[in-house]
C-alpha cells in the first residue's frame, strides 16, 4: 500500500534552459544535464549507510529533486545534521554549476513524499516547487521557514552561518559565503578562492551584458551582482580588505559594477 515518508526535499531548476536548448547542440545539452547529475552523485554520503541517509535524487528534464527521509526514530540532532548537509550539498552544486556557466533557482522544505523507482509526488514536493517557480524569482535556493526554524531551534547545531535572509524577508543558502568559508577554514590555495569569485563575476557581467534589453532576465543578474557585492562588503566588514589581501586580488578586480543601475541595487 501506497504511503507518504517524511523527507528533507529540494527541488532545482536551471535557469535559462530554454535558451539553452534553443542556442545549443544536443551534446552540448546532453552534457549540462549529464553534469547536473554528476555534481547530485558528488553531493550524496557515498561512506554513511543507506539506511541512515536514505538520499535519493530524481531528474526530469532541466530539474533534480532530492529527498533525504527522516523519520520518527531520528533525534532532533539527527534531523538538523540532514538538513545541514543537504545545504552542504546545494552549495557544492551551485558552486560547480556556476563553474559551467550555469546558475539554478530552487527551494528546499520538509513534509510528506512518495518516492518509488521514477514516480515522486506529496504535499512537500509541491511546497518546493512552488517555493522555486513562485517565491524564489531570482537564482537563489530558497530555505523554508520549517527549516530554518528547525536549524534555528536547535542549540548544537545552531550555525546559520551559510543562510541569509535577503531584503524580501525570504532565507536561502549563502552559497558564495559557504563556498569561500569552507576554502579559507579548510586553507586551500587562495588561488582557488580568487578564481571562484572572478569566475562568479565574469558569469554576472557576461549576461548583464548579453540580457540590457530583457528585464525578466537582467534582474536575475543584477540581484546575483548585488549578492555578490554584499558578500565581499560582509567579509570587509568583518576584517577589513583581509579577503583581498589573502587571495591577491584587488577590491576592483572582484567587484561588479552597478554604476548604471543606480545606488540602490548595491
Amino acid at each position: 500500500m501506497a504511503a507518504y515518508i517524511k523527507a528533507i526535499v529540494t527541488f532545482i531548476d536551471i535557469l535559462g534552459f530554454k535558451e539553452i536548448v534553443e542556442t545549443r547542440t544536443p551534446d552540448e545539452i546532453k552534457r549540462i544535464i549529464g553534469f547536473l547529475i554528476q555534481v547530485c552523485d558528488e553531493a550524496t554520503i557515498p561512506d554513511e549507510p543507506p539506511k541512515v541517509f536514505e538520499m535519493r535524487y530524481i531528474n526530469f528534464s532541466d530539474s533534480i529533486v532530492r529527498t533525504s527521509r527522516i523519520s520518527d526514530e531520528d533525534d532532533r540532532y539527527e534531523v538538523n545534521l540532514k538538513v545541514i548537509l543537504e545545504l552542504n550539498a546545494i552549495m557544492h552544486i551551485q558552486r560547480s554549476l556556476i563553474q559551467e556557466g550555469v546558475i539554478v533557482r530552487g527551494g528546499i522544505t520538509v513534509g510528506e513524499i512518495f518516492v518509488e523507482d521514477k514516480m515522486i509526488f506529496g504535499p512537500a514536493l509541491n511546497r518546493a516547487y512552488h517555493l522555486e517557480s513562485k517565491v524564489a524569482v531570482y537564482p537563489r535556493v530558497l530555505i523554508d521557514g520549517a527549516v530554518h526554524q528547525r536549524l534555528h531551534d536547535n542549540v548544537v547545531l545552531g550555525d546559520m552561518k551559510y543562510i541569509w535572509r535577503d531584503d524580501d524577508g525570504q532565507f536561502f543558502v549563502d552559497y558564495l559565503v559557504g563556498n569561500i568559508g569552507q576554502l579559507w577554514e579548510f586553507g586551500m590555495d587562495p588561488d582557488l578562492v580568487r578564481e571562484s569569485l572572478v569566475v562568479h563575476r565574469e558569469l554576472i557581467m557576461r549576461n548583464r551584458k548579453k540580457h540590457k534589453e530583457d528585464s525578466r532576465n537582467l534582474a536575475k543578474y543584477n540581484w546575483l551582482a548585488t549578492y555578490h557585492n554584499q558578500v565581499l562588503a560582509r567579509f570587509e566588514e568583518a576584517g577589513g580588505e583581509l579577503l583581498c589581501r589573502w587571495c591577491g586580488a584587488s577590491r576592483e578586480e572582484l567587484r561588479v559594477d552597478l554604476s548604471d543601475i543606480g545606488p540602490k541595487s548595491e
